[in-house]
């Protein structure tokens, strides 16, 4: 891990599963403490949520299926808003169709990618996603 000193990368989770956030939340300490994980269970009210928070996300792992609303209603909502759609959106589902994929990537998602059955998996996309966004490219900063 090679994070740039004072840079703390904000991670927010919309995922109404409690135990993918906390196989998350292993996933990335292991490949820095200083990610900021943080989880929100619903799309309802998230758009109050993240404007409450000082600083937004600098990357966004969302679940596909969200009740009530579906990972698509809130990617659009996402990318609709001038304060968040520059935040990169990944997906993050157990299964997609080819119809939800291409949806997704027409709706602004920066990647998709399947849950992983097993902790070691897990740990090693967490690397790659960590690595690829807060390594090689460049974020804006998102302070509010």
């Amino acid at each position: 891990m090679r994070l740039p000193l004072n840079r703390h990368p904000h991670v927010m989770l919309i995922d109404d599963d409690e135990d993918d956030y906390f196989l998350l939340k292993g996933a990335f300490s292991t490949y820095s403490d200083q990610v900021q994980l943080t989880h929100q269970r619903t799309a309802t009210n998230l758009m109050d949520a993240l404007l409450q928070l000082t600083r937004l996300p600098d990357l966004i792992l969302l679940d596909l299926n969200l009740p009530p609303l579906n990972g698509l209603e809130v990617l659009a909502t996402l990318k609709q808003d001038a304060r968040t759609r520059q935040i990169p959106v990944l997906i993050w589902s157990g299964s997609i169709a080819q119809d939800q994929l291409r949806q997704c990537y027409e709706g602004g998602v920066s990647s998709v990618l399947l849950k992983s059955a097993d902790q070691h998996s897990l740990v090693e996309a967490v690397q790659r996603i960590c690595t690829y966004w807060f390594e090689v490219m460049l974020l804006p900063d998102n302070s509010v």
